[in-house]
């Protein structure tokens, strides 16, 4: 399952699901284990849209982010906070939001898994 874009949709539904999607768009793994791969831009004071994880559970999903690496591509740092309520947390890139990971609280960089 693949959402691209703004106001797009992911919906994997029930089962273990791999479900890909961008910037602006929603991500929804269901029941079962899932994987979420956010492909990820810079977002170096940019406007961009922020992407939700609707449904996350760190027992049995997984996040994965890929992103474009080396001498030309421009650095990204990635940053972990988790919500004030204790429901999520916030996946910063170069300090601004990009993805909303309800479900998602105390995830860390070690959590996830980034491919370049």
């Amino acid at each position: 399952m693949r959402a691209v874009g703004t106001n797009a949709l992911a919906d994997g539904g029930a089962g273990d699901d791999e479900v890909v999607f961008e910037e602006g768009a929603d991500a929804i793994g269901g029941n079962g284990s899932d994987t979420f791969y956010y492909i990820a831009e810079p977002l170096d004071g940019q406007a961009h849209e922020i992407s939700t994880i609707q449904d996350f559970d760190p027992a049995e999903d997984h996040l994965e982010i890929q992103y474009i690496s080396g001498e030309f591509a421009p650095e990204m740092v990635f940053i972990f906070e988790d919500w004030a309520d204790g429901q999520g947390a916030n996946v910063l890139i170069n300090g601004e939001l990009a993805i909303r990971v309800a479900g998602g609280a105390g995830l860390t960089g070690a959590d996830v898994t980034f491919i370049t």
